[in-house]
């Protein structure tokens, strides 16, 4: 008969459980040190984190809650606005160093506007450009070719901040003579300036038909012993006519003058002698006889259309090839080159990823239009 086990005192604990009281002990201190972090960090309390959110708050003076306001919106710009901005600018002064010897400066800034007119009728001048060149550059008209113009429209000028100090003030447009005055700024008021009207030459080019003609080259003959007073000759010489057949010589000294009408080198009109007056108007019309033409449809070997394929007339002269005529196809692949006098050339049509395409040509006297077939061959790949 085997021997019971001994009974355990009532007073004392196993290892085991000792062992867990101690880990349950570690867990509370733990929770509870979480616990007390979180509600220093202003963290919601748990026992309020069910209850429904608030959807106004008011917040104390001392609280440290962000407080978000709206913007009011801005104002809607006035007519006076300008006028309001440029009185806000008066005086404003601003440091200034000189980079070369390190002295400061303190200059005050001051707002400049005025209007310029055309002296015939009053009106407004479309387009002009203004130069503010201090005096002790010397002469303006000199100075100006170092120094940059502003620009601007309709007959209005506006600069918002100009340093204090004594200025030449220098206008001019593409058709007016230059104007020069001596400023102080700041200046009491509005500038009021008047351009003269400048000389010119100007017209128009036309075809038999009435129709205007572009890019026609026009070129003002000019022997500088047959100007008035020895006044530099223009500086423009030649200029091209725009879409509506227009060409002008703006601010031309007084004087004798010819006129050539060309195209590529090719004489097509001429304009003897004649006179300009000291801010006079010459106006010479041309009206140009269209020769021979020729009108070529330039197509693939897929009898497509081939649009911007290069055609050019050459001629041979002094023993090399010169271009006569020269145009593109449009997108119909057709091309037009007029003014072709009598004698032979040479046609030639390019475009890449094609074959050149060359031909002899004559016009014959009295020939007045001729159509040309232009088939372009795709170019042979090299390996």
């Amino acid at each position: 008969m085997n021997p019971r086990p001994a009974r355990r005192e009532s007073g004392s604990a196993s290892p085991q459980s000792v062992l867990f009281a101690c880990l349950v002990a570690v867990v509370a201190v733990g929770v509870t040190v979480a616990w007390l972090v979180l509600r220093g960090d202003g963290s919601i309390h748990p026992s309020v984190a069910t209850r429904p959110p608030i959807e106004e708050v008011d917040p104390a003076p001392h609280s440290a809650e962000p407080v978000f306001t709206e913007e009011p919106p801005l104002p809607t710009p006035g007519p006076d606005d300008w006028g309001r901005r440029l009185e806000e600018t008066k005086g404003r002064t601003f440091v200034r160093t000189d980079v070369r010897t390190g002295r400061k400066d303190t200059i005050s800034m001051h707002p400049l506007v005025g209007r310029v007119t055309d002296d015939r009728e009053g009106e407004p001048v479309r387009y002009f450009w203004l130069y503010l060149i201090p005096t002790d550059q010397g002469d303006p008209v000199v100075a100006r070719n170092s120094w940059s113009p502003s620009h601007f429209r309709n007959g209005e000028f506006q600069i918002d901040q100009q340093p204090a100090g004594d200025y030449h003030l220098l206008v001019e447009s593409r058709e007016h003579e230059t104007v020069t005055r001596t400023i102080h700024v700041p200046y009491d008021g509005r500038l009021e300036i008047t351009l003269r009207h400048g000389s010119c030459i100007r017209g128009v080019v036309r075809d038999s038909f009435q129709t205007p003609l572009k890019d026609i080259e026009i070129h003002l003959g000019v022997d500088p012993t047959r100007i008035d007073g020895g006044a530099p000759p223009p500086m423009q010489r030649i200029v091209k006519t725009t879409d509506l057949g227009q060409y002008s010589f703006w601010k031309v000294p007084a004087g004798t003058y010819t006129l050539t009408v060309s195209l590529f080198g090719d004489e097509l009109a001429h304009e003897r002698e004649f006179r300009l007056d000291p801010g006079g108007e010459v106006l010479r019309d041309f009206t140009l006889d269209r020769l021979g033409t020729l009108k070529l449809t330039v197509k693939n070997v897929a009898d497509q259309p081939v649009a911007r394929a290069r055609v050019l007339l050459v001629k041979e002269r002094d023993g090399r090839e010169r271009p006569v005529r020269t145009t593109y196809s449009d997108l119909r692949g057709v091309a037009r080159l007029d003014f072709v006098r009598e004698g032979s050339y040479k046609l030639r049509v390019q475009l890449q990823g094609f074959q050149t395409f060359e031909e002899p040509v004559a016009v014959a006297a009295g020939e007045g239009f001729r159509e040309l077939p232009v088939r372009l061959e795709v170019a042979a790949r090299h390996p």
